[in-house]
């Protein structure tokens, strides 16, 4: 970010949402961090314990979701799609069924 490295803790991570070749990650303070990576990179970099990919643009930390539905989770007061080719996973992943 403008040539400054930050170091964000794992539970800060609300959710990255893809933007081209960026992502933003949007953290608990409200506030969000752009950077230069594919959201394939990142999935790849962040343990999948705690992140599960939800829509080909979004990953969200399992710890902050608030609610399911059939093609949405809410994350605070942010509504996320999910995708249909990953709802069977999500749901498996966020609910333990």
């Amino acid at each position: 970010d403008n040539k400054v490295v930050y170091q964000l803790a794992f539970e800060d991570i609300l959710y990255v949402q893809s933007w081209g070749n960026y992502i933003k990650i949007f953290l608990q303070n409200e506030s969000m961090k752009i950077i230069r990576k594919t959201i394939k990179e990142m999935e790849d970099e962040l343990p999948r314990q705690l992140f599960e990919r939800v829509h080909k643009s979004y990953l969200v930390n399992k710890r902050h979701v608030k609610q399911l539905e059939a093609n949405s989770l809410f994350i605070s007061d942010q509504r996320l799609p999910i995708g249909k080719s990953y709802q069977a996973r999500a749901k498996e992943q966020l609910l333990g069924k």
